[in-house]
């Protein structure tokens, strides 16, 4: 009798591992090794794999809110704070927020992610807001060390010094020297004027080594209406990695009544340069307008084979990851600069409508190449530029920001087959289904 009850509770139980697992048969031998582990032993169910193994749960595990990740280990050193809503001020360089490793602290503050966000209470102004490299940093309003957030509770407290409203700062290079740039929120509840980046597990991050530092600021006069806000995830560590020659960096924004095909910005790799630009992060477009516009032009990212006039940029002013690298040597132009394009009208890499009123976010377009893709890679005499396809607005504010590394020709990684492309805009009043 025991014999027989003992094999219709093994037959139940087989049954109930078989709709637990979706009889999928990995998951079910992945269950079966942890039912007859022996006692004692360190077995870790892994209840992630099982549900991607089971056809009936929903996998969801790589989308969403991008995760804070938690450190488990307190000598890690990592920490992440959030700083605001700050006062808008109606004064041209007033700093909002900055964050400083001091000359002497003894650690490296790697930032991981870093972001920017600004609205407004009522109506304001469209200026720029910008986050740029510093030597120096005092006064404003200093956060005690002690109040800063740990990932994990037995870390120290950070060495990092982070002060808002009002802060005093010297800023490394010249205005162009802008590792992150958007339009203040001109308009209540408006979302457009965000960035927020972070960087990839194979990227080098944004490398602060003692007596450097980053800090948010507005190049012009704001507006008390709006509402800033900086925040910055890190890690702290006693020796700095080496420098990866890699470069994170914001065109001016351009507002110009375009004619067809003109080019707002230009990133060109000199065909004498010896390097090889991996590019692994595009961010263009129109930002938004100050006003009404038109929008019947369209703006579009395209591929490059010279590149001329406009204003440039001096690569001794565009900002490192790690102030350890040599300068880079690509060109960096804009407002009316001079290429010539690769391929025809269609051969797009990137493609937005822009804004045609105030406070409209959907001109901006955002390309982030992932640890397994192909990266865009621009060879000697290559290059990418952003411009309109036909008479755009004075109000519309369009900008480029890229994220490249430089390797020495020779080492150009190897065509991996890969392709991006960006339809045309379709106007047309579509039959249903089509």
């Amino acid at each position: 009798m025991w014999r027989k009850r003992g094999r219709v509770l093994a037959v139940v139980l087989m049954v109930s591992v078989l709709l637990t697992t979706g009889f999928d048969p990995a998951a079910f031998l992945q269950m079966i090794g942890g039912i007859v582990q022996q006692p004692g032993g360190n077995a870790i169910v892994d209840k992630i794999f099982l549900a991607r193994q089971n056809r009936n749960v929903v996998d969801n595990f790589g989308f969403g809110v991008r995760p804070a990740h938690a450190a488990l280990d307190p000598n890690e050193l990592e920490y992440s704070v959030d700083v605001g809503p700050i006062t808008g001020s109606a004064s041209a360089n007033y700093v909002y927020a900055s964050f400083f490793n001091p000359a002497g602290s003894g650690r490296t503050a790697v930032i991981k992610r870093i972001a920017v966000r600004s609205n407004a209470v009522a109506a304001a102004n469209y200026v720029n807001l910008t986050l740029r490299r510093t030597t120096a940093a005092s006064a404003g309003t200093q956060i005690a060390a002690a109040n800063i957030p740990k990932k994990h509770n037995d870390s120290s407290n950070p060495v990092a010094e982070v002060r808002h409203t009002g802060v005093t700062v010297t800023f490394a290079g010249v205005t162009d020297s802008r590792i992150l740039g958007q339009p203040q929120s001109g308009t209540t509840g408006a979302f457009y004027s965000v960035r927020d980046i972070t960087f990839g597990a194979n990227d080098e991050k944004l490398v602060l080594q003692p007596g450097e530092g980053v800090a948010v600021y507005q190049e012009a006069a704001g507006d008390a209406d709006q509402r800033i806000r900086a925040y910055v995830e890190w890690e702290e560590v006693t020796s700095a990695p080496s420098a990866q020659t890699e470069f994170l960096f914001a065109f001016p924004r351009v507002e110009n009544a375009a004619a067809a095909n003109y080019v707002y910005n230009s990133f060109f790799n000199p065909a004498a340069s010896g390097k090889t630009a991996i590019v692994k992060r595009i961010w263009f477009g129109s930002e938004t307008c100050d006003t009404t516009a038109v929008y019947t032009n369209n703006i579009v990212l395209r591929r490059t084979s010279a590149a001329s006039a406009g204003t440039a940029i001096t690569a001794s002013n565009v900002p490192k990851k790690h102030t350890g690298s040599v300068n880079s040597v690509m060109e960096f132009r804009h407002t009316g600069v001079t290429v010539t394009m690769v391929g025809g009208a269609d051969a797009r890499l990137g493609h937005v409508t822009p804004c045609g009123a105030a406070g409209q976010p959907h001109g901006w377009m955002q390309l982030d190449f992932q640890a397994n893709d192909e990266k865009l890679i621009l060879q000697p005499g290559q290059g990418i530029a952003l411009m309109s396809d036909a008479t755009g607005d004075v109000d519309q504010l369009n900008r480029m920001i890229v994220e490249w590394q430089e390797v020495a020709s020779g080492s150009t990684p190897a065509s991996q087959g890969e392709y991006v492309w960006a339809s045309p805009r379709v106007e047309v009043a579509a039959a249903l289904n089509t």
